[in-house]
């Protein structure tokens, strides 16, 4: 079931950007994500949180988020399907020209939708990333990912098999899913098999 659905909020120019948001008892964590996801320098049109079946607080936090900027935050609820499931119902959301991604614990520098927007609309570009700092899981902690940013190394990474970007980082065009196929409904690496499909793909 969704919820808050409307336009972008008046007066301010359309960034053709959803962003979309798996979440999972993140009460913790998914206010911090929607703040900086409020607080962009190209603010999205929409951002669209499902909430796959959470049995903390996750509801309440994102409708305290909802309520201070009308008609940004669309909350889709559904019994917990997993994160690919999640994805496919935000995807199901989307009606702007480009999705970006986002997990629930996830924090987005201020210029993020911004670069990402610049590099979408390219000529020819229907996937774009970058890299990610911080920390990753729950062990592992690192400065920067070091996934290639030039064109021979993230061809050598997909010919190995590997994702060519991190999943938090993407922004596609949403005619991609179309085009390409949407999230499959797999337990795991489900980002990696779409992100190697639409490479063979096109």
């Amino acid at each position: 079931m969704a919820t808050g659905r409307d336009h972008p909020e008046r007066g301010r120019p359309s960034s053709g950007i959803t962003v979309a948001v798996a979440a999972h008892d993140g009460a913790k964590v998914i206010g911090r994500c929607l703040d900086s996801l409020i607080e962009q320098t190209v603010l999205p049109d929409r951002i669209v949180v499902v909430d796959d079946g959470s049995t903390d607080e996750t509801a309440d936090v994102v409708a305290t988020r909802a309520l201070r900027r009308p008609g940004l935050i669309t909350v889709v609820s559904q019994p917990n399907r997993g994160v690919a499931a999640a994805l496919r119902a935000a995807v199901a959301e989307a009606d702007t020209e480009f999705v970006a991604i986002a997990d629930q614990d996830d924090w987005y520098a201020p210029r993020r939708l911004e670069v990402s927007l610049e590099l979408a609309q390219r000529p020819g570009a229907d996937m774009v990333g970058g890299q990610v700092t911080g920390r990753l899981g729950n062990r592992l902690r690192l400065t920067k990912s070091r996934v290639p940013t030039d064109v021979a190394g993230i061809a050598d990474r997909m010919s190995a098999g590997l994702d060519p970007l991190p999943h938090i980082t993407m922004m596609v065009r949403r005619d991609g899913f179309e085009r390409f196929g949407n999230y499959r409904l797999l337990r795991r690496a489900a980002d990696l098999e779409l992100m190697l499909r639409w490479a063979h793909r096109g």
